[in-house]
């Protein structure tokens, strides 16, 4: 994936998960930050790096939030669409098969189309 295609959809997910707040906390407060991040989600980052990259403060670190988004795509999303990836961090690792999350996906869609257009006009 190109890093424009990427860029599009890190902000597109963003929007949809936090409105592009990077204080954002979820009611429960598991999810946390401009990409809604959870303990779970750090923990499976650093793993898959193998070593103690990130904490629990960086999900309210924009760039940190995108680098453990792009990890976890790196390493779940191998020859994915754009929307299978989408779907999986909206579902875990196999949630591009969860019907649960079909509807993340039309959220996510049609931010990437609406930021798509306004950049082509």
């Amino acid at each position: 994936m190109s890093s424009v295609a990427m860029a599009l959809l890190l902000v597109s997910l963003a929007t949809v998960e936090s409105n592009n707040n990077p204080d954002a906390v979820s009611p429960n407060g598991n999810e946390v930050g401009i990409l809604q991040i959870t303990p779970i989600m750090v923990r499976d980052c650093n793993r898959i790096v193998g070593e103690e990259r990130w904490d629990l403060d960086d999900r309210l670190d924009i760039i940190q939030s995108y680098e453990m988004a792009e990890t976890f795509f790196d390493h779940y999303c191998k020859g994915a669409s754009v929307e299978q990836m989408a779907r999986c961090w909206n579902g875990g690792p196999r949630g591009h098969v969860k019907s649960s999350t079909e509807a993340y996906w039309i959220k996510v869609r049609a931010e990437m189309e609406a930021r798509a257009d306004a950049r082509s006009n």
